[in-house]
Protein backbone atom coordinates (compact mmCIF):
# COMPACT_ATOMS: atom_id res chain seq x y z
CA UNK A 1 0.00 0.00 0.00
CA UNK A 2 2.65 2.41 0.79
CA UNK A 3 4.72 1.53 -2.32
CA UNK A 4 1.53 2.82 -4.25
CA UNK A 5 1.10 5.81 -2.70
CA UNK A 6 4.64 6.97 -3.10
CA UNK A 7 4.26 5.91 -6.93
CA UNK A 8 1.89 7.74 -7.28
CA UNK A 9 3.11 10.93 -5.42
CA UNK A 10 6.01 10.52 -8.32
CA UNK A 11 3.57 10.27 -11.04
CA UNK A 12 1.11 12.78 -9.66
CA UNK A 13 4.09 15.56 -9.19
CA UNK A 14 5.70 14.46 -12.61
CA UNK A 15 1.96 15.13 -14.45
CA UNK A 16 0.70 17.98 -12.29
CA UNK A 17 3.76 20.48 -12.46
CA UNK A 18 3.22 23.44 -11.49
CA UNK A 19 5.65 25.10 -13.98
CA UNK A 20 4.05 23.45 -17.00
CA UNK A 21 0.47 24.07 -15.81
CA UNK A 22 0.81 27.56 -15.51
CA UNK A 23 2.65 27.30 -18.98
CA UNK A 24 -0.71 25.25 -20.47
CA UNK A 25 -2.88 28.07 -18.91
CA UNK A 26 -0.96 30.55 -20.88
CA UNK A 27 -1.24 29.08 -24.06
CA UNK A 28 -4.68 28.44 -24.03
CA UNK A 29 -5.30 32.00 -23.29
CA UNK A 30 -2.82 32.84 -26.05
CA UNK A 31 -4.59 30.52 -28.40
CA UNK A 32 -8.41 31.86 -27.33
CA UNK A 33 -7.42 35.75 -27.82
CA UNK A 34 -5.61 34.77 -31.27
CA UNK A 35 -1.93 35.50 -30.70
CA UNK A 36 -0.74 32.13 -30.88
CA UNK A 37 -1.56 29.85 -33.39
CA UNK A 38 -3.60 26.20 -33.19
CA UNK A 39 -0.08 24.87 -34.40
CA UNK A 40 2.01 26.50 -32.14
CA UNK A 41 -0.47 25.49 -29.20
CA UNK A 42 0.11 21.38 -30.80
CA UNK A 43 3.75 22.16 -30.92
CA UNK A 44 4.00 23.19 -27.29
CA UNK A 45 1.16 20.40 -25.59
CA UNK A 46 3.20 18.37 -27.79
CA UNK A 47 6.89 18.93 -25.74
CA UNK A 48 5.06 18.95 -22.93
CA UNK A 49 3.75 15.30 -23.05
CA UNK A 50 7.01 14.09 -24.13
CA UNK A 51 9.00 15.89 -21.69
CA UNK A 52 6.49 14.23 -18.92
CA UNK A 53 7.15 10.87 -20.86
CA UNK A 54 10.46 11.42 -21.05
CA UNK A 55 10.41 12.04 -17.07
CA UNK A 56 7.79 8.55 -16.31
CA UNK A 57 10.67 6.67 -18.37
CA UNK A 58 13.56 7.98 -15.79
CA UNK A 59 10.91 7.32 -13.25
CA UNK A 60 10.21 3.46 -13.29
CA UNK A 61 13.91 2.35 -13.25
CA UNK A 62 14.72 4.54 -10.21
CA UNK A 63 11.25 3.55 -8.58
CA UNK A 64 11.73 -0.05 -9.09
CA UNK A 65 16.00 0.24 -7.77
CA UNK A 66 14.80 1.84 -4.62
CA UNK A 67 11.82 -0.61 -3.94
CA UNK A 68 14.20 -3.52 -4.52
CA UNK A 69 16.71 -1.84 -1.76
CA UNK A 70 13.97 -1.56 0.42
CA UNK A 71 13.17 -4.72 0.08
CA UNK A 72 16.26 -5.91 1.10
CA UNK A 73 16.76 -3.99 3.82
CA UNK A 74 13.27 -4.97 5.14
CA UNK A 75 14.35 -8.47 4.76
CA UNK A 76 17.94 -7.88 6.58
CA UNK A 77 16.40 -6.06 9.48
CA UNK A 78 13.96 -8.09 9.79
CA UNK A 79 16.54 -11.22 10.20
CA UNK A 80 18.33 -8.98 12.87
CA UNK A 81 17.37 -9.43 15.90
CA UNK A 82 18.52 -6.33 17.40
CA UNK A 83 16.05 -3.70 17.60
CA UNK A 84 18.87 -0.56 17.72
CA UNK A 85 20.47 -1.71 14.26
CA UNK A 86 16.47 -1.79 12.76
CA UNK A 87 15.61 1.81 14.11
CA UNK A 88 19.52 3.00 13.05
CA UNK A 89 19.03 1.09 9.65
CA UNK A 90 15.65 2.42 8.66
CA UNK A 91 16.33 6.33 9.49
CA UNK A 92 19.11 6.15 7.58
CA UNK A 93 17.22 4.87 4.68
CA UNK A 94 14.54 7.59 5.04
CA UNK A 95 17.69 10.30 4.85
CA UNK A 96 18.82 8.36 1.99
CA UNK A 97 15.89 8.45 0.39
CA UNK A 98 15.08 12.19 1.08
CA UNK A 99 18.79 13.06 -0.28
CA UNK A 100 18.02 10.99 -3.35
CA UNK A 101 14.66 12.59 -4.05
CA UNK A 102 16.25 16.32 -3.49
CA UNK A 103 19.28 15.40 -6.12
CA UNK A 104 16.15 14.39 -8.51
CA UNK A 105 14.42 18.06 -7.54
CA UNK A 106 18.04 19.57 -8.07
CA UNK A 107 18.77 17.63 -11.69
CA UNK A 108 15.21 18.27 -12.89
CA UNK A 109 15.66 22.23 -12.34
CA UNK A 110 18.69 22.31 -13.44
CA UNK A 111 18.23 20.31 -17.01
CA UNK A 112 14.75 22.44 -17.05
CA UNK A 113 16.87 25.92 -16.88
CA UNK A 114 19.06 23.94 -19.47
CA UNK A 115 15.88 23.07 -21.89
CA UNK A 116 15.30 27.44 -21.13
CA UNK A 117 18.79 28.94 -22.13
CA UNK A 118 18.07 26.22 -25.04
CA UNK A 119 14.63 27.51 -26.61
CA UNK A 120 15.37 31.46 -25.34
CA UNK A 121 18.78 31.30 -27.63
Amino acid sequence: MEKDIILNDMIEKILLDDKSLKAMKEAIVKISTGLMTPRQFREIYIKKREKEFRQLCNLFPYYMKRMMNQQSIKDFTQSTSNPQLKKELLEKDQFLEQVGLRVRTLYEKLRNLQEANVISR
